[in-house]
């Protein structure tokens, strides 16, 4: 069920203009702004994806576990005592991956990129993921094959933990993977919200648990005709009713831009954070207050559904892509990072950090996340992928102010390293050990395709196409064996 409330508006003269205040702006104050530091940096090999941090993996108290993944290979990190690249602890064919309560049994199941849902069995270092459903494309058919997980929380109420996914995909507000062994199997599972308003052109910009407890949305609009764009906030009630997931929309207030023309969009990003210690929710936005303005960066107090400017200042290498980190980094409000600057939500005029992109090999940012502390000071560290294509790299950073940036950066030891050439696997090895590798289905069956031998230090080059030849085409992921090591390879055949 959706009720809305939808008002519409011609723009015309200097009525969009009234939207935002007249009042001057400030130029972002960089003086006291701590440079980042590269602890190390690892070139990985393939395109990146974004990395994704496990803290208690499996239900494991204290098993920290980073996800890095590429189109060539995987790896599953200890991130406890330290760091540890030198070993990846599983394989797991997981590109991004969310957490879900499946079955309402601890500990929580995991869901992939594919839609496949996974539970974890065995303990210690190496922990088996098993498949047990597949909620994937063939739930919703469209353009969009992958299930593009946000992230995790109960979202209808029932105490069961759900997934958010693919917002703003498939002409779609959302869609709920809903989480509990009432929710049924496969698309059963599958909740979709649909756009808001009656606009040509909507999308959602950000949909996100306010600080008062509340669902809510930004959404983004524009007639086909229109001069001017708009930025809209719902109010949204999810519920069970009869065991059916329902939701109720309502429109709370609306914000346009400036006149200008047809191929232009003054209304650029948004990001909406909710400060949850300080019971708000702050909308940052970069954007244009008149056709030939300049671009500003403005936050608004949203908090009771109404678009109040609270401050504007006017960016130097702040830029229009933003990241809501939330408390990741161990601070006392919500960090926002728009390109290479680092905010607090609450204050726009002073960012805390920088992050220099020129050098880092980083162009094309893929992704960050926050780990915990690797350096000694106590607060959570950042790793990040990003780079060439084919070329990604995997780097981690630190505002500890022991690591000094004079310092040059040691990655950690690799021991072995495996990689897919064609149909060729390439080993890398310090001294001999033996060698086995498995290959796993993207629904998770596995078979033995390399049986243990002995392979000397050095590289070692084994043609696999005579074995390969006997699998169908597709995505699988090879696993590869290296003495202790264990070494997870994408492999598209």
């Amino acid at each position: 069920m959706l009720t809305t409330i939808v008002s519409t508006g011609v723009c015309a003269g200097l009525l969009a203009l009234s939207s935002f205040p007249a009042w001057g702006q400030e130029p972002i104050d960089t003086s006291q702004t701590r440079t980042m530091t590269v602890v190390w940096k690892n070139v990985f090999g393939g395109s990146m994806g974004a990395p994704t941090f496990f803290p208690n993996f499996c239900g494991q108290e204290g098993s920290d576990i980073l996800l890095i993944a590429s189109t060539k290979r995987g790896a599953f990190w200890k991130t406890r005592p330290k760091l540890d690249t030198t070993i990846s602890v599983g394989a797991w064919p997981a590109l991004y991956a969310k957490p879900i309560d499946y079955d309402g049994i601890p500990p929580h199941e995991y869901i992939n990129h594919n839609g496949i849902t996974f539970r974890c069995e065995g303990t210690g270092d190496i922990t088996q993921m098993v498949p047990i459903d597949t909620i994937g494309a063939d739930c919703w058919g469209g353009a969009n094959t992958l299930l593009n997980a946000a992230y995790s929380a109960d979202v209808d109420g029932d105490g069961f933990l759900d997934v958010v996914a693919d917002i703003a995909g498939d002409n779609k507000t959302c869609r709920i993977i809903m989480g509990g062994p009432q929710s049924g199997k496969g698309c059963a599972r599958v909740f979709p919200i649909d756009r808001f308003g009656s606009r040509d052109n909507r999308y959602a910009q950000a949909f996100f648990r306010s600080a008062t407890g509340k669902w809510r949305v930004v959404q983004h609009e524009r007639n086909d005709n229109d001069l001017s764009t708009w930025l809209v906030i719902y109010d949204m009630d999810i519920f069970r009713q009869d065991g059916r997931v329902q939701f109720r929309a309502v429109k709370r207030d609306s914000l346009h831009g400036p006149c200008t023309s047809l191929d232009d969009d003054p209304l650029g990003f948004s990001a909406s954070v909710a400060d949850t210690l300080a019971k708000k929710d702050w909308l940052v936005m970069f954007h244009r207050l008149s056709t030939t303005g300049p671009w500003v960066l403005e936050r608004f107090d949203i908090t009771n559904g109404k678009f109040i400017s609270v401050e504007q200042v006017i960016p130097k290498d702040a830029g229009p892509i933003a990241h809501d980190l939330g408390y990741s980094l161990g601070t006392d409000h919500p960090v926002v990072r728009i390109n290479g600057l680092f905010f607090y939500a609450n204050n726009l005029r002073q960012p805390f950090a920088r992050w220099i992109v020129k050098g880092s090999g980083l162009q094309g940012l893929e992704g960050m996340t926050a780990i915990n502390d690797q350096t000694g000071d106590g607060v959570p560290d950042l790793v990040m992928t990003g780079g060439p294509v084919d070329n990604g790299v995997v780097a981690l950073y630190t505002l500890d102010p022991a690591v000094s940036v004079d310092d040059d950066p040691v990655p950690p030891k690799i021991m072995s390293s495996a990689r897919m050439t064609g149909d060729v696997l390439e080993l890398s090895l310090v001294q001999p050990a033996s060698v086995s590798a498995h290959i796993v289905g993207i629904e998770g069956r596995e078979a033995v395709l390399l049986t243990q031998q002995q392979y000397p230090a050095g590289m070692s080059r084994i043609d696999l196409a005579p074995l390969l030849r006997t699998y169908p085409r597709g995505a699988y992921y090879l696993r590869v064996r290296m003495g202790d090591a264990l070494h997870t390879i994408n492999l598209i055949r």
